[in-house]
């Protein structure tokens, strides 16, 4: 069986966030018909962290999680 729900932290190596707190990361799966839906949140701590991962690229990054997400539930259903 597989989870449900995974949450883990992202800890930032980049000025002028980096040492701060971590952002907390939620990926929920529910099975839609034949699908999974997928839900992802990330909260960061303020909007400083925010800035600076989407300036290094976060939103290719989470794409590219997404994608091998995708591939790994595909190989083990």
């Amino acid at each position: 069986m597989l989870p449900r729900r995974l949450v883990r932290t992202l800890v930032f190596d980049v000025e002028p966030v980096n040492g701060g707190p971590a952002a907390v990361e939620t990926i929920t799966l529910e099975e839609v018909g034949a699908g999974t839906k997928v839900v992802h949140h990330t909260r960061f701590p303020w909007q400083e962290a925010l800035d600076a991962a989407l300036s290094q690229g976060m939103s290719k990054g989470v794409l590219e999680q997404v994608d091998r997400l995708a591939a790994l539930l595909t190989a083990t259903a």
